[in-house]
């Protein structure tokens, strides 16, 4: 029988008036600024309050519609705990005197305001990194080197020992990955550079840790901190590695986590199979989507791809996957060869969108029409399945433009026009979109 809740507050002054009308006929209860009306509007709110706790806790009985510390009861009884929030890390690259040492514990802020402090003690070298390949094209030097360089973007590098002189020159470098960067030179030299030829820099880098938690203290590659304290002969700004700084999370929301709770009441598991293999990878703090692969690619083997709610692309990191792998493995039954459990980042296909034609054309509609398919591209794909041109479509059809409430007239592509097709292992991600 469902319980009927007073609409507001006025419903039950009303009626407890009324009642003691009913009960004492001369005692006038609506009579304004009096005693006894006042005790009837006082003691019908606290009845009212009692109302509204009732209606709210109703709520919490029930494990789709429980908040907060309800919500981490129902979840409890699955053995699923809500992720709290994390710390983001990463490499900084630090410049200054040739062997000054940075300490353990050195504070560095972001523009932002976010602190991080080193994980250990790095000292400032005169450090020379081979160079196993560089080429040219136009203006543009492209060095690859054997090994992660540890530079950061902006970073002045003294090249020597190509044969081509024009390579020869000390230049401020754009990193493209931990093994590679590209600088300007002058001149037309032979492509690709010969000689032993080697980058050399005056740094250190050094591990560092956000100091508080939360997505926000993740930090893109070339990111510029500052030296909280002075240290003589440290540069008081430090740039971060390719990698970013990243890792830093949210505690779980309410949605969030009961999405994952839900899905373990309605998929029962048996040992080590797909619902279970989903529940346990999203039991890391950020893993959003799993697709498990059944007897991929061997009888007795199965891979798992999933994604990062957390990361700007959605693809996991090497050390993310590794993470998520180890906590699958957690469950792995007695029999099973842990080399046969396949852990894996999907492989990104990165979609650009470029119109031909858009009405209404405008700068709202333009972002409006990005905001949904960066959506529908966290939500639609299926790793190793082909995207239906009609989802991306659909996403851009039903974009409306915030400043004037108008809906997409019509559009035109020059590319993609068809079904978006993706091999085994790839998924499908937005890029961007020109208009």
């Amino acid at each position: 029988m469902p319980i009927n809740y007073p609409e507001n507050r006025q419903v039950v002054v009303d009626r407890v008036k009324t009642d003691i009308q009913n009960e004492l006929p001369v005692s006038e209860p609506f009579l304004r600024r009096a005693y006894l009306p006042a005790f009837a509007v006082g003691y019908a709110g606290g009845i009212y309050d009692e109302y509204t706790a009732q209606k709210g806790l109703q709520y919490e009985m029930f494990p789709d519609t429980a908040t907060g510390t309800f919500a981490n009861r129902w979840g409890s009884y699955k053995g699923i705990t809500r992720d709290a929030a994390t710390q983001a890390i990463g490499y900084l690259t630090v410049t200054g005197t040739i062997g000054v040492i940075i300490p353990i514990n050195t504070v560095f802020v972001s523009s932002d305001g976010f602190q991080y402090k080193t994980l250990y003690d790095s000292q400032i070298l005169a450090r020379l990194i081979s160079i196993s390949s560089l080429t040219r094209s136009g203006s543009l030097a492209y060095a690859v080197t054997p090994s992660d360089h540890h530079l950061a973007d902006g970073a002045i590098v003294t090249i020597s020992g190509a044969a081509q002189t024009e390579y020869n020159i000390a230049a401020a470098i754009t990193v493209t990955s931990n093994t590679s960067f590209t600088y300007t030179i002058v001149g037309t030299p032979a492509t690709p550079a010969t000689g032993t030829i080697v980058a050399a820099y005056t740094f250190t880098s050094v591990q560092i840790q956000s100091i508080t938690y939360g997505i926000d203290t993740n930090l893109d590659s070339g990111s510029e901190l500052f030296i909280v304290t002075p240290i003589a002969g440290v540069n008081s700004s430090a740039f971060v590695q390719y990698d970013g700084i990243a890792g830093g999370t949210d505690e779980e929301s309410d949605d969030t986590f009961k999405n994952r709770y839900l899905y373990a009441y309605q998929h029962p598991v048996s040992y080590f199979n797909v619902a279970e293999l989903i529940i346990q990878a999203r039991k890391i703090n950020g893993v959003d989507r799993v697709f498990v692969e059944e007897i991929t690619p061997d009888v007795g083997q199965v891979t798992i791809y999933f994604t990062m709610a957390s990361s700007v692309n959605v693809i996991p990191t090497p050390s993310e996957v590794t993470v998520v792998r180890n906590k699958i493995l957690e469950i792995k039954a007695a029999h099973v060869d842990p080399a046969d459990v396949i852990v894996l980042a999907p492989t990104p296909l990165p979609i650009t969108f470029n119109f031909s034609t858009l009405v209404p054309n405008t700068s709202t509609m333009q972002a409006a029409i990005i905001a949904n398919l960066q959506q529908m591209f966290l939500e639609e794909p299926i790793v190793g399945q082909n995207l239906s041109k009609y989802a991306y479509q659909a996403a851009i059809k039903q974009s409306v433009d915030t400043a004037t409430g108008m809906s997409v007239t019509s559009f035109s592509l020059s590319s993609p026009t068809t079904d978006i097709v993706c091999g085994a292992g790839v998924l499908a991600t937005y890029n961007s979109c020109n208009f």
